[in-house]
């Protein structure tokens, strides 16, 4: 799938590794990825060749996550965001209900995506980790985020349940 959803998928790593790429991977259908790197050793120019994105360099370690994630919201051009983990990857299954939440004159202003757990290659499908629902899929103008550490979306309008799924490794 090719760059064509209106949408800004904003990531925070500082990781050099596979789970990153598969972050960045999964985000290309986007018109906009942001790449905000916490220090990592990441070769982006090479990255620059196989990936679309824009890469905002901070200083890490982070130690407030709703002010990054905040401050993130203000660099996104566009009017619906995707908050991604650096060690998640969207479902490609997921692309075409995006697509379709965000091109629909939807009265929501937010969407909570499940979120499966993957350990040792396996699903967890049991227990709180069997059932995680994040609200991810937001609109800029009325999100923001709560608390340092372990930080929450907030939005201030309507939010609704999807299908959509991330992985997360």
């Amino acid at each position: 799938m090719k760059k064509s959803i209106p949408l800004s998928v904003i990531i925070l790593t500082h990781r050099n590794d596979n789970r990153f790429l598969k972050a960045l991977n999964s985000a290309q259908p986007a018109t906009e990825v942001l790449v905000l790197d916490y220090q990592s050793d990441n070769d982006w120019k090479k990255l620059k060749n196989k990936y679309h994105f824009e890469l905002i360099k901070r200083t890490g370690p982070i130690e407030n996550f709703s002010k990054e994630r905040n401050l993130a919201l203000k660099e996104a051009s566009n009017k619906w965001i995707f908050f991604l983990d650096s060690d998640e990857e969207i479902d490609k299954n997921s692309w075409p209900i995006i697509q379709n939440l965000i091109t629909d004159k939807t009265e929501m202003d937010g969407f909570f995506i499940n979120r499966t757990d993957v350990f040792y290659g396996k699903p967890l499908k049991f227990g709180e980790t069997g059932s995680s629902k994040f609200l991810r899929l937001i609109k800029k103008d009325k999100a923001k985020y709560l608390r340092p550490v372990h930080e929450t979306a907030y939005v201030d309008g309507e939010t609704d349940y999807t299908k959509i799924n991330i992985n997360h490794y």
